[in-house]
């Protein structure tokens, strides 16, 4: 496994397809006062940006790393046959050839890890909009400090450039409000937001699961 602290052209903005998990609620509003929005996916596609569902099977990850693996050896092992068998160059060939390959290896290998996660996290059911960093973006990168690190962020440009007419509205098509004590509250709040923000026709429900103080 490579280390984690190379750095991946890659940036993932996460969605869930399940629309009230307690799980959620819990690893993502702190339990309480948090809300679900859902978007239409397809007003979010942007150019050099992919729409991949997550995948969670531990036994097809182990038969695309075997089948990599064999194709990579492979691969590999033809490169060096076509390189001269002998001469005062050969070593300098090779070495040539090995850097090569692995550059071009790792942009290509690279491209599958947003699209696998852990079977721990099945329950989320998670799709994501994946998006390779392009020269032109790297100023627009943006540092937020965390708790435990400090991480990159790309911000999402709304609406994408490939939509003919634009709009600042997003393409909210529901909000709903998570458990908590006075969710009620909350949700007459959240319509007065959308209204006052020009959502005049997204619904706003709150969730079924009952809340309780851990």
């Amino acid at each position: 496994m490579p280390p984690t602290n190379i750095p991946s052209p890659f940036f993932v903005t996460c969605f869930s397809k399940e629309k009230d998990d307690l799980s959620q609620w819990r690893a993502y509003s702190g339990g309480e006062n948090g809300y679900a929005i859902a978007f239409l996916v397809g007003a979010f596609f942007h150019r050099g940006s992919l729409m991949v569902r997550v995948n969670y099977e531990q036994e097809q990850h182990k038969q695309v790393a075997k089948k990599v693996a064999h194709a990579t050896l492979q691969f590999f092992k033809e490169g060096v046959d076509a390189r001269p068998a002998s001469g005062t160059d050969n070593t300098a060939l090779m070495e040539a050839w090995g850097n090569e390959f692995l550059a071009a290896w790792q942009a290509l290998i690279s491209r599958l890890a947003p699209m696998v996660k852990d079977p721990a996290f099945r329950g989320e059911n998670e799709y994501r909009i994946v998006h390779e960093l392009q020269p032109h973006e790297f100023s627009k990168l943006r540092l937020r400090q965390k708790q435990t690190l400090m991480s990159r962020h790309l911000p999402l440009v709304f609406p994408p450039l490939i939509h003919a007419t634009q709009s600042d509205m997003l393409p909210i098509m529901e909000v709903m409000v998570g458990p908590g004590r006075h969710k009620e509250i909350s949700r007459v709040s959240v319509e007065t937001l959308l209204r006052q923000k020009g959502y005049t026709t997204v619904p706003v429900s709150m969730s079924s699961i009952p809340f309780q103080m851990t």
